[in-house]
């Protein structure tokens, strides 16, 4: 059953005091959500089963941001500018990302909220690129646009100048939905120079996310905070063009740890543009694209984005887990870690389940059959 409006209010001011606080992170901000479930106020939260030394505080710190109505306070500046929440536990929070350990509870919104559940493509790289940097962004995103499937994917990028507007712009000019992720609160934009990149996007389908409060003052690290969205919503990384230091090796290193696929495009030896790109080929971090024009179409054929008819093989891991939840009829991720052990790859199975459509996430942790 869907929420009611009030309970819906409740879970996104709980999920705002809970940012808000620092010191908790993202981790514990985590099993603090768990621990909430259907509880609507912090007063009501056992805080002593978290086990640790800083939980008397953040109780009593989260139970004043609750009386002084401070979520309501930056919901107001959210809405006024035409933005959505949705929460973890949402049916359109992207499957990916919702399986990082250090996933946002929470994502600011603004268009189709639907499309977060596009298998989506970073594609990401320096902010100075040289003008072959640009047209080989530009030959990726076209060889996207002329595989056929376009109407299932999305290409993702931060908004920045550079590589991150190329992706952003050649996405447009090919209607291909592209997702801005933004390092900065939902009421501002930065650079200011793609306000109407901005507006272009989601006039165009696409969206605008961020994580990141109203009240929160811009930081250099929040990019880099930013940069884990990026690549943890992302079935595929690409990185064009990058230094041996930035953002784009920051993405790059973060989907590679979270066992997604990440290539990159090669440079020339004595190019500092290009070091980052060749440093993360020679480390095994990415692959090498030998050819942009031509690279959708080689890659493609060697993965499965979501089910189709004639695809109805499952491993035998998959399978496994598929008559487990089918027996159940609605099971928790932490059931099945005691039904199949530790050793057994249960969150990568339920990953696969879930993007494939096979599987349903559910609020409180609990996985079902999909029900189309």
């Amino acid at each position: 059953m869907p929420d009611s409006p009030e309970n819906r209010l409740c879970r996104i001011q709980r999920a705002i005091e809970l940012q808000a606080v620092e010191g908790i992170g993202l981790v514990y901000a985590r099993r603090l959500w768990e621990l909430l479930g259907p509880l609507r106020h912090w007063e009501d939260v056992d805080f002593n089963k978290l086990q640790h030394k800083q939980c008397n505080a953040w109780r009593n710190r989260l139970v004043m941001l609750e009386r002084q109505g401070y979520a309501n306070r930056q919901l107001d500046i959210v809405y006024r500018h035409t933005w959505q929440v949705v929460l973890i536990d949402d049916k359109d929070y992207p499957p990916y990302l919702r399986h990082l350990v250090d996933a946002p509870l929470f994502l600011f919104v603004k268009g189709n909220c639907s499309h977060l559940l596009r298998q989506h493509i970073a594609l990401v790289g320096t902010r100075k690129p040289s003008e072959e940097g640009l047209s080989v962004c530009a030959d990726l995103v076209q060889s996207i646009a002329t595989s056929g499937r376009k109407n299932r994917l999305s290409i993702v990028s931060g908004l920045a100048r550079g590589i991150d507007a190329q992706a952003h712009r050649t996405s447009l000019s090919e209607g291909i939905c592209t997702l801005a992720i933004l390092g900065n609160p939902p009421q501002h934009i930065y650079p200011p120079e793609h306000f109407d990149l901005a507006d272009k996007i989601v006039d165009n389908g696409g969206l605008l996310v961020t994580e990141f409060l109203p009240d929160v003052i811009s930081r250099p690290y929040h990019f880099a905070q930013r940069n884990r969205v990026i690549a943890g919503m992302s079935r595929l990384t690409i990185v064009v063009e990058s230094a041996l230091k930035g953002g784009a090796l920051i993405t790059a290193r973060r989907a590679y740890e979270e066992n997604r696929d990440v290539f990159a495009v090669p440079g020339r030896c004595n190019d500092k543009s290009s070091l980052g790109c060749n440093y993360l080929i020679a480390q095994n971090i990415a692959q090498l694209i030998e050819n942009p024009q031509t690279f959708w179409s080689s890659y493609v054929s060697r993965i499965q984005y979501g089910v189709t008819e004639d695809s109805t093989l499952l491993s035998v891991e998959s399978q496994a887990v598929l008559d487990h939840i089918a027996q159940c009829g609605k099971v928790s991720l932490e059931a099945m870690v005691n039904t199949f052990g530790t050793s057994f790859p249960i969150c990568e199975t339920l990953l696969k389940l879930e993007t494939a459509r096979i599987v349903s996430f559910h609020k409180g942790g609990y996985y079902s059959i999909h029900a189309p």
